[in-house]
């Protein structure tokens, strides 16, 4: 289960490691070669990172949380081993910042799917507070519980603040993040954002007349879509660094992004609709939210 890479093979004999998503956290995984049994080097809730064989039965990796910063772990490659604290030359260090620690969600998707999003939110206050969907940059990648510097600022800002996963997403299996290449031709990203907005409002611990729709991006990009094709979910937009012109951002992407806008949507001069579907220019005259461009 689970997407599965950075695998390194034991120098020593025939065994290897690898992460292995699980929801919003990853596990590092020992396993033979020539057997079906696997072990979950498993350090908590959080994501592990760069596994390296550092001596026989032995692995380094790293691991973050999203309260907690970068470490680097040693131990052996049994699931109940102690696991030794590497200190970092420069210790990343955030005093006097109460960082949230979100909680995964599930939300409808039509009447068909079940989504789901990581919600960061303030505890202990009074009464609700306005909500915020964000929507990071690149390939729409799945947000996984490591520490998220935009949602702990927005959330940190008296929001409540939702990062959902939308179809093409990687991370929860080929079924959501093929959906998209499948349905280009439809608004399907506009249909995920105005659910999670629709599903955030709909918080007791939220206003639901106070939603405000951010991205960065390619983020900034869906928001601007969004609020003009699903009016009225949202109050405000807020846009950073939008695309465009997907003619000149292709011609100047590097190759990994590149390669994933291609394979969902084609190419701009071949797949005009598509794109069309994905350029604020389409939707700018209806956006009825108040819309803050960010450069």
């Amino acid at each position: 289960a689970g997407d599965k890479w950075g695998h390194r093979f034991a120098p020593d004999e025939a065994r290897l490691v690898y992460i292995r998503s699980e929801g919003f956290s990853t596990a590092l995984v020992e396993r033979g070669l020539h057997g079906s049994n696997s072990v979950a080097l498993d350090p908590g809730e959080g994501v592990v990172t760069t596994p390296v064989w550092v001596a026989p039965k032995r692995v380094a990796y790293g691991f973050a949380a999203p309260q907690k910063p970068l470490g680097l772990l040693v131990q052996a490659t049994e699931a109940e081993a102690e696991r030794e604290v590497v200190p970092l030359p420069v210790a990343p260090a955030s005093p006097g910042v109460d960082l949230r620690h979100p909680a995964p969600i599930e939300f409808d998707i039509g009447p068909d799917e079940t989504f789901s999003g990581l919600l960061y939110q303030t505890d202990g206050l009074s009464g609700p507070v306005p909500g915020a969907v964000y929507v990071p940059d690149g390939p729409l990648r799945a947000r996984l519980a490591e520490f998220q510097r935009e949602e702990q600022a927005l959330a940190s800002s008296g929001f409540s603040v939702l990062t959902p996963v939308l179809h093409g997403a990687s991370g929860f299996g080929t079924a959501v993040e093929d959906d998209l290449a499948d349905f280009a031709d439809d608004e399907l990203e506009s249909t995920d954002l105005a659910a999670t907005g629709m599903a955030l409002g709909e918080r007791e611990s939220v206003i639901d007349t106070k939603l405000a729709l951010v991205g960065n991006g390619y983020g900034g990009t869906l928001a601007m879509v969004a609020a003009g094709a699903r009016p009225g979910v949202f109050r405000t937009v807020v846009a950073i660094d939008p695309i465009t012109d997907w003619v000149v951002e292709l011609d100047q992407a590097d190759q990994p992004w590149r390669t994933w806008v291609t394979r969902q949507y084609g190419l701009p001069l071949t797949n005009a609709d598509r794109y069309a579907l994905r350029s604020p220019e389409t939707f700018a005259g209806v956006i009825d939210a108040e819309l803050i461009l960010v450069s």
